[in-house]
């Protein structure tokens, strides 16, 4: 089962699946790809991959339904962030990026804003107005004025990330 398609800086297709992540060689039409491996922590961090995306630096994403995996292309690894590092679930189904490089990442349990550069999280739940903690899969979009928009159970949220305040 595919879940998405992802296109890179570098026309390269990523392939979002539930047996793992898979980046299609188009000259060739070859696969390379990558598995969750329960003995290896540099290993996707769950079979289900729901989404991919590739940041203004070039970082590739990829959020499973058991957490936010980093890809380093030169050692062909991932780095994995789940709740004990403060995300509010470990079910990632999307992921944009705001105009100061937040990445921000719909969840099973709420929305989150992630700076990459601190590691900081920031959870918002439905107590913020959120229209539920539950979100669809790649149901996500920014638009060119900078809104964003996460469509979930019960309709969709939309925000200037700039324009958000914490109390």
């Amino acid at each position: 089962i595919v879940n998405k398609f992802y296109e890179d800086s570098q026309n390269n297709l990523w392939i979002c699946t539930i047996p793992g992540l898979f980046l299609l060689d188009r000259d060739s039409m070859t696969f390379k790809g990558w598995r969750h491996d329960p003995n290896d922590e540099h290993s996707l961090s769950h079979p289900c991959v729901n989404c991919a995306f590739e940041d203004s630096r070039f970082n590739l994403w990829v959020g499973t339904s058991n957490g936010l995996n980093l890809y380093d292309r030169e050692k062909d690894q991932f780095t994995a962030y789940f709740v004990k590092d403060g995300l509010p679930g470990n079910k990632i189904v999307g992921i944009i990026e705001d105009d100061n490089g937040n990445l921000w990442l719909s969840t099973n349990k709420g929305i989150s804003k992630f700076n990459p550069k601190a590691k900081a999280i920031k959870n918002y739940n439905v107590h913020d107005g959120l229209q539920s903690n539950e979100f669809n899969g790649n149901a996500c979009y920014k638009s060119k004025s900078g809104e964003m928009f996460f469509g979930g159970i019960n309709g969709f949220n939309s925000f200037y990330p700039a324009d958000i305040r914490d109390n």
